[in-house]
């Protein structure tokens, strides 16, 4: 099906798009400074081999290889980003997500632990597009209450309902509403109805972005369709100031 193209009113500048392939849908997460590399996608594929203890590390985000950083350097800053992440395993930040992942989320435990982990320390707004009932939303909403700086989160949702074995909704809107009110986190994220795409929901975002940055950008696969005309708008240098 073929889709328009058009220009989100925000501006993003470095970072890359980093893909983890999931059982039953793909998650796209574009951090400034903080993006995947092969060797994560490589490591949370065998996640049952490594150990779910450690001792606790420094990490903030991950930058990315340019002239100034060796390859060797960027490869320890993944090894000590997947350090982070088995620090989170035995954490109360991995409980709290449980109970997320139980009642709202299609996601592996390690992504959601990601996903706040890159909306605590990332700069910039949270962008997602395809929430679903809301359990990457949680996650990034906990995140963004737990960062240094304060940080808009916009999510925007098509709505519908979507049979699955173990997650299905009949209502996908009131569904992700009733999810964000459980887990206290209503108030911390915009909720745009509509899709990515269309002419009204561009100034809902510029409004609600309130002419700030994307530091985060979460897409599920599920929106795979817009997510050429969004990778153009958002990442292109042009886009810059627009």
């Amino acid at each position: 099906m073929a889709e328009r193209c058009a220009r989100f009113p925000f501006s993003t500048r470095g970072g890359d798009v980093g893909f983890l392939p999931l059982a039953n849908q793909d998650l796209i997460l574009f951090s400034r400074r903080a993006s995947f590399s092969t060797a994560i996608n490589a490591t949370l594929s065998r996640h049952d081999s490594l150990p779910h203890r450690t001792a606790p590390v420094e990490s903030a985000v991950v930058t990315q290889p340019n002239s100034a950083l060796s390859a060797s350097a960027h490869v320890n800053q993944v090894l000590e980003l997947l350090r982070k992440l088995m620090e989170y395993r035995s954490s109360d930040v991995r409980l709290r997500l449980e109970k997320v992942g139980q009642a709202a989320s299609m996601l592996h435990m390690d992504v959601l632990l990601l996903i706040y982990h890159f909306a605590r320390f990332s700069p910039g707004n949270v962008l997602e597009i395809g929430p679903y009932v809301g359990g990457s939303t949680i996650a990034a909403a906990y995140g963004a209450r737990e960062s240094s700086v304060p940080k808009k989160i916009v999510s925007i949702e098509a709505g519908g309902k979507l049979k699955h074995f173990r997650l299905s909704s009949s209502h996908i809107i009131k569904d992700l509403k009733k999810n964000l009110a459980r887990f206290g986190v209503a108030e911390d994220v915009t909720l745009i109805n509509g899709r990515s795409f269309d002419e009204a929901t561009i100034p809902e975002v510029r409004q609600a972005m309130d002419g700030g940055e994307v530091g985060l950008f979460i897409l599920m696969r599920t929106t795979m369709c817009d997510a050429t005309w969004i990778a153009t708008a958002i990442y292109s240098p042009t886009v810059a100031g627009s």
